[in-house]
């Protein structure tokens, strides 16, 4: 097993269009980019990481697949974050704890050989878990009213 086609870059750069074709017709065009941006640099350092680090471990399907969950999360919780009108200064944050959860649990799913379907519950409930204790400390902090904490995570 190991890691040969993936180039992180073109294929981070291939979610990152498919992202731009996806975004929400609410969202401004600051935002579109934001998201792309996003989806583009996560899924990149995901790659980059993944070829660095687990090469050996993995192969070239099993890595797009954590590649594309990382995408995909950060592009969902980046509409998310948007929508629930969370400051942006605190969007980057939010993503980047919630594509770090995201892969941890995909990498160490895959090298355990779990099925598809249990990887991506286990995905979903790490970013899940990520996402509430992000908007949590953001309501302890003050810089979003506690009150909207249960519509914002959900």
């Amino acid at each position: 097993m190991a890691i040969t086609t993936l180039n992180p870059q073109e294929f981070a750069k291939d979610l990152a269009q498919q992202a731009i074709n996806y975004v929400p017709a609410d969202l401004n065009d600051e935002q579109k980019n934001f998201v792309a941006k996003k989806v583009f640099e996560f899924s990149l350092i995901a790659g980059n990481h993944i070829i660095e680090r687990f090469n050996q471990q993995l192969d070239d399907e099993q890595a797009k697949t954590i590649v594309q969950f990382i995408g995909e999360w950060t592009f969902h919780k980046n509409i998310d974050i948007i929508r629930a009108n969370i400051p942006s200064e605190h969007w980057a944050e939010i993503l980047q704890q919630v594509a770090f959860a995201a892969l941890q649990v995909a990498i160490q799913s895959f090298i355990e050989k779990q099925d598809q379907a249990k990887i991506a519950a286990s995905i979903e409930l790490q970013v899940t878990a990520a996402y509430e204790s992000c908007i949590n400390a953001l309501a302890k902090a003050g810089v979003i009213n506690q009150d909207k904490v249960s519509e914002i995570i959900s």
